[in-house]
């Protein structure tokens, strides 16, 4: 190796981010590869973990026990995805030859077992939340607007972020969504939403309104809202994203199908909508207990005339 290579190959691993940062993503939001929101995560995830952890490391000398120790004590969800971003990376630190082929350090780093949430709200909650963020008089507006949308629409709250004035029809309530995680897609408003947003002020592209017109509030300082009316409320263990499993389940409930649910949520596949399904598990168990009453009530049994049928010696197994 001559000594340009040499000096090239020992560039930091901060350096190595930056590149990822201003090279590489960008090329791939230009090629619609990556949406904005997901590099705002990835960047979140950088300046948060890699770079204070690793950033003064040489690249090519950042072993397993290095990212083992940055991950330790994040939590399952969080730990998995900073460990996904730092393979990609380290992928593309072996491509752009700064260290050997298949030395990627987050092999052999455990990924934790992410436990499945279905966190939604009862009534008495959804009522409470309601109250707590009317009595909110000093929080930002913008917050509140979103956090109700979320609940009235079951729309992602990236994709309540992101609705703008140009692509919401007042009149017919349909809204166009030209950037989800699934792609772009047409969702209808109920009126209720559609009458928030009717009484929110217009002072740029976004009706969740940030500081500039470039981009809508963000999503920490609506997290910060939400986590307030929590509290005022006396809700516990809640995330933004079970208002969307709150909508969802209480379509299921409603006797939504798995396609009509799919359709709702906005996804490709149906494996979310059967689990809405399943969340709603006390309409189903309602469900079967008027079946057996009916099939009860024709088979003539439960009724205690043949209580006597099956005395203890007739019992399989008995002598």
């Amino acid at each position: 190796m001559d000594v340009k290579a040499a000096r090239k190959a020992r560039i930091t691993v901060s350096e190595l981010l930056d590149r990822y940062l201003h090279e590489y993503a960008p090329k791939r939001l230009e090629l619609g590869k990556l949406r904005p929101r997901t590099i705002d995560g990835y960047t979140r995830q950088i300046e948060g973990n890699l770079r204070p952890a690793l950033g003064r490391m040489i690249v090519e000398d950042v072993q397993s026990t290095h990212v083992e120790k940055m991950v330790r004590d994040l939590r399952p969800v969080m730990r998995n995805r900073v460990l996904a971003l730092t393979s990609k990376i380290f992928r593309l630190a072996e491509d752009w030859k700064l260290r050997p082929q298949h030395t990627n350090p987050v092999r052999g780093v455990e990924r934790a077992t992410e436990r499945e949430r279905l966190r939604t709200f009862g009534p008495d909650e959804l009522s409470a939340l309601g109250k707590a963020l009317s009595s909110m008089t000093d929080a930002n507006p913008w917050a509140i607007l979103a956090i109700r949308l979320a609940a009235l629409t079951g729309l992602r709250i990236g994709e309540v972020q992101s609705i703008r004035w140009d692509n919401l029809d007042m009149k017919t309530g349909r809204l166009e969504l030209p950037d989800t995680k699934t792609g772009a897609r047409t969702h209808t408003l109920p009126a209720a939403a559609l009458g928030l947003l009717a009484d929110a002020p217009n002072v740029g592209p976004f009706p969740v309104a940030g500081k500039t017109d470039r981009k809508p509030l963000d999503y920490r300082a609506i997290g910060r809202v939400f986590a307030k009316a929590c509290e005022v409320a006396g809700i516990e263990g809640a995330r933004l994203h079970d208002l969307r499993r709150t909508a969802m389940t209480s379509a299921a409930r409603r006797g939504a199908s798995v396609p009509l649910l799919q359709d709702l949520l906005g996804h490709k596949t149906s494996t979310m909508a059967l689990r809405y399904v399943k969340m709603a598990g006390d309409e189903a168990d309602q469900l079967r207990e008027a079946i057996g009453a009916e099939t009860a009530a024709l088979l003539n049994v439960g009724k205690g005339q043949d209580a006597e049928i099956f005395s203890l010696s007739q019992r399989p197994g008995s002598s």
